[in-house]
């Protein structure tokens, strides 16, 4: 296959953080891993590998050379104890490696105990399966994502402005969900444009490269046989088009406001106009009495179930229907967990 990702390019930019969203098996893991061990050669600088829990450290850690051993014969490589270590071939076989550390295992899910641990020299901090397919029942985002990868940064860098360490992060993942938490952060509504795009203060780059050559080669594979439907759309095309970007549509200047749901923190107003409604995710100026807070990860009020209840049978009719329109797919995917958490399939 020719089009594997150019690290090259977009390493040249040199971003604080650089999000890219490729399809499969086009190198960007692959080019990643490389470079750290470039990076270690070059200047002794180590990486940070972040997973989302413990139990993925191993299927993580475990063959995490393999595949680029054959770029560097000169090297061996080993990973032990939630640490990677690198060491010159030796050149007889009495010859003992001289091991030297190269790199981190982290899981997000022990966030508050990382601050315990001792990191050094680290330049790379590299998450990849960021975004969640969202098919996928059994994982979820942790709460406060973004929030617990930035400690994680913090710890693993303890960077000062000007110090001269100037830490990358990078975040690898595949077009399977546009409302990921790092999409949100960004600013970034819906699915992006192709190619880099610069967010966040131009401090955040995103690459969201075409896929056409990809699919064409892929589509004569197994895999590639077997896709189909928006299965094909992100595994092939490597492109967003999962429920969250149908039924968008701006809210009219007329629409009202009828009531506001606060869920899991974030707002949830539903707007009249005509014979159909829109949700949108803003949040009313002052709170009244019609406004309702309904906690996910706290003990739910269920008086104030009971009251919006039969509200969001009517809302989920008018869904079914099509009568009910979303702003952006940040305020369909907030409407589409209260509707889980209701009960709603």
């Amino acid at each position: 296959m020719n089009s594997f990702y150019d690290w090259n390019k977009t390493l040249s930019f040199d971003a604080p953080i650089t999000m890219v969203i490729g399809a499969r098996g086009i190198g960007k893991t692959f080019g990643l891993r490389v470079q750290v061990v470039k990076d270690w050669i070059k200047t002794g600088r180590t990486f940070v590998e972040v997973c989302r829990h413990v139990n993925e450290m191993g299927l993580v850690e475990n063959g995490y050379f393999d595949k680029i051993s054959t770029k560097f014969p000169g090297y061996i490589f080993q990973v032990e104890k939630d640490r990677a270590y690198i060491a010159e071939k030796p050149k007889t076989e009495d010859d003992k490696p001289d091991w030297k550390l190269l790199g981190y295992y982290v899981a997000m899910s022990q966030f508050q105990l990382l601050k315990k641990r001792t990191f050094t020299g680290v330049k790379r901090i590299l998450m990849d399966e960021a975004v969640i397919d969202n098919r996928d029942r059994n994982h979820r985002y942790l709460k406060d994502e973004w929030g617990i990868l930035q400690s994680i940064v913090d710890t693993v860098t303890r960077e000062h402005a000007g110090d001269g360490t100037q830490p990358r992060l990078y975040l690898l993942g595949n077009a399977c969900d546009v409302l990921n938490p790092f999409f949100m952060k960004a600013g970034i509504n819906g699915a992006p444009p192709r190619g880099f795009s610069w967010h966040m203060g131009k401090s955040f780059l995103l690459d969201y490269p075409d896929a056409s050559e990809y699919a064409e080669e892929k589509s004569h594979t197994l895999a590639g046989m077997m896709a189909e439907g928006d299965n094909k759309s992100a595994n092939l095309e490597n492109r967003f088009a999962d429920s969250t970007l149908l039924m968008i549509e701006p809210k009219p200047k007329q629409a009202f406001r009828q009531m506001t749901i606060i869920f899991d923190g974030r707002p949830i107003s539903i707007w009249s106009a005509d014979t159909r409604l829109w949700v949108t995710a803003t949040k009313p100026k002052a709170d009244g009495p019609d406004v309702f807070v309904v906690g996910m990860h706290d003990d739910p009020s269920y008086p104030i179930l009971r009251t919006i209840k039969p509200i969001c049978d009517s809302l989920y009719d008018m869904y079914g229907q099509r009568s009910l329109l979303f702003t952006t797919p940040q305020a369909h995917g907030t409407w589409q967990s209260l509707m889980e958490f209701m009960g709603y399939r």
